[in-house]
């Protein structure tokens, strides 16, 4: 749609979600375009606790709170009262004539659901034939305490167990037949239709999603753990509040790459100083490292790309990436200064000789990588950060290793000379 200067899926959203404030007789609308990356909704909220009052009031007072950012659309929670019912209270008085909880549930079941008599064969189809009061009788609520149930047939032989029964008048001349209100008490009441629960606490889930265009989510976030989660806190103390969707994912994702990315550099560095046998020329290699990753930042300014997840991946990778041109630039100035070249001679040299090199392996790489950046279709708009990283880190990055390389490399030098010197004078 944006290549034909249509409405994009956020604009598209924006308007479906106006449209629906308008609708009348639903429960809940939820408006989502097919996209990618980390799972889950954009704010995920669970509260836990044993307080479920507590619990119902947090979640109110979240809400309200999340209403007030600009850009928070689709906001509700998982806690629904569920559907009205009547729920019954079996007498004492009614267990010594044998009837149970059980009994009474299947009558009054099978009297308003209905019992299935028979089954006939039509049609190669089994057509069950149901038994219960008639339709008129089963829209009335208040006809529930007009129902007679009968009572089991080897009690009324007894009529101790009949007197024992506190019935009317009305009860005893039917017989078998008794009124259900002598035989339960019953209240009209709301059941959950789910129970959530979080390690085994009753749990609420608030959700929403975060139009990009008005806001930003880690904006809504931070002002909304500073300034609402503390109250949460110290007015529900026993509520417990845990973040999860996106930014779950995304904590999660991060915090992976922060445990790889050490681990990556420092083997980089021990090859390296078993290659050069120098523990300061692998730091002079590992310098592009910075300037490379500065590189696939302006590569996502260049591109209009936001830096995602796989972006941060990318970074990684490019990490390995990028000292290959560094290493066999300083391995040919090593080269040329153990033939006895002059040092400077040697780096301007090595710099000059090994120039066509570096950028051939730049530009073939980058060239590899330039189909998949300008690819339009969905399936590649997930892996167009990543080359967007590793292509333009590349690029800038063997600028710098022509440049800065050897010129750090001669500081270190001429460092080194300085203090071998001292060490003779002293």
């Amino acid at each position: 749609r944006e290549d034909t200067k249509q409405r994009s899926s956020e604009q598209l959203l924006t308007a479906l979600r106006a449209y629906s404030v308008t609708l009348r007789g639903i429960n809940s609308v939820q408006w989502e375009a097919f996209s990618g990356g980390p799972a889950g909704k954009d704010v995920e909220i669970r509260l836990s606790g044993n307080n479920f009052d507590e619990l119902v009031d947090s979640s109110i007072l979240i809400k309200q709170e999340l209403g007030k950012y600009d850009g928070v659309v689709d906001l509700k929670d998982d806690y629904e009262l569920g559907k009205r019912e009547i729920q019954f209270e079996l007498k004492e008085s009614a267990r010594s004539l044998g009837i149970t909880e059980n009994d009474l549930g299947m009558f009054i079941r099978n009297s308003l659901f209905g019992a299935e008599a028979r089954r006939v064969t039509r049609n190669r189809e089994d057509i069950k034939i149901m038994v219960r009061y008639p339709a008129e009788y089963r829209k009335n609520i208040h006809n529930l305490e007009e129902m007679w149930v009968p009572l089991p047939s080897s009690i009324m032989s007894e009529k101790s167990n009949i007197n024992s029964m506190k019935v009317s008048t009305t009860a005893a001349s039917a017989g078998r037949w008794v009124p259900v209100n002598e035989l339960a008490t019953w209240k009209e009441n709301r059941t959950f239709t789910t129970l959530h629960r979080s390690q085994q606490f009753r749990s609420i889930s608030i959700t929403a999603d975060v139009d990009y265009m008005k806001n930003n989510l880690d904006n809504i976030m931070t002002n909304f753990r500073q300034n609402t989660v503390a109250e949460i806190k110290q007015k529900y103390p026993g509520v417990q509040i845990e973040f999860l969707g996106t930014a779950e994912e995304r904590d999660k994702s991060f915090a992976g790459i922060f445990k790889a990315l050490p681990i990556a550099l420092m083997m980089i560095y021990m090859q390296l100083a078993g290659l050069f046998r120098s523990y300061l020329q692998p730091l002079v290699v590992m310098m592009a490292i910075p300037f490379g990753l500065e590189g696939a930042i302006l590569g996502h300014w260049f591109f209009g790309q936001s830096v995602t997840i796989l972006s941060c991946i990318g970074m990684v990778a490019l990490t390995g990436i990028l000292v290959n041109d560094a290493l066999v630039m300083m391995d040919f100035i090593n080269l040329r200064i153990n033939e006895g070249a002059d040092v400077m001679q040697a780096h301007i040299e090595s710099t000059k000789l090994r120039l066509r090199a570096i950028m051939l392996t730049t530009i073939t790489t980058v060239a590899g990588i330039l189909p998949l950046i300008f690819e339009r279709s969905f399936q590649a708009k997930f892996l167009i950060p990543m080359a967007v990283t590793i292509a333009c880190g590349l690029m800038f990055a063997t600028i710098i290793t022509l440049v800065v390389v050897p010129s750090l490399n001669l500081i270190c030098y001429d460092l080194g000379l300085v203090y071998r010197n001292k060490e003779k004078h002293a």
